[in-house]
């Protein structure tokens, strides 16, 4: 049973998190919406998650991954899962995994072209009676080197599931920090 020391601790160590981790987020929401009627939720109905922009999967994030640690957060600041047509907010997720490049200064930097994968999550929360969009959030974080096109190495590194989940936990933490917008939130 998780009392409110513990429901604190979780948050102010879930922000902590979020303040220092690469993730960069976006957040827009409705400001005519009444937060505090939203204590339910599900995840709405939905096709199977999305992979834009590439056909390789390994160390992508299955909806699963994504699921719990939402559900994790939501769960710590006082929200309970329901089944669809009893909650009052149901939330979907778009997932794409982009191949990047970027140009460095060949004087400061180890590599002049560097090719890597970002990552990016969107969780959208809709009104259930109405359909709709009250609140979304974007985040987008490097998820690893692919390889080099001037440099000494050709470099891949290793995905373990831990890690994709670490990573997963770190976006999600990252994005619902920003969920429920307050009086002090800003809009990005």
């Amino acid at each position: 049973m998780l009392t409110s020391r513990h429901v604190i601790l979780i948050l102010t160590l879930t922000l902590a998190l979020a303040g220092c981790s690469g993730v960069k987020v976006k957040t827009d929401y409705d400001s005519t919406a009444d937060f505090s009627a939203y204590d339910t939720y599900a995840w709405a109905s939905q096709p199977s998650e999305s992979n834009t922009g590439r056909t390789d999967r390994r160390g992508v994030p299955t909806l699963q991954q994504i699921q719990q640690a939402v559900d994790g957060h939501l769960t710590a600041i006082g929200m309970r899962k329901v089944s669809e047509d009893e909650a009052n907010l149901l939330i979907t997720n778009d997932l794409g995994v982009y191949e990047k490049k970027q140009i460095n200064d060949p004087y400061y930097a180890f590599y002049a072209i560097e090719l890597y994968e970002e990552g990016s999550l969107t969780l959208d929360f809709i009104d259930a009676k109405t359909g709709h969009l009250i609140w979304s959030g974007t985040g987008r974080r490097r998820l690893r080197h692919t390889a080099h096109k001037i440099g000494p190495y050709g470099m891949r590194f290793a995905e373990t599931s831990e890690r994709r989940q670490w990573r997963v936990q770190e976006m999600v933490d990252a994005i619902l920090s920003k969920y429920p917008p307050g009086h002090d939130a800003v809009k990005d």
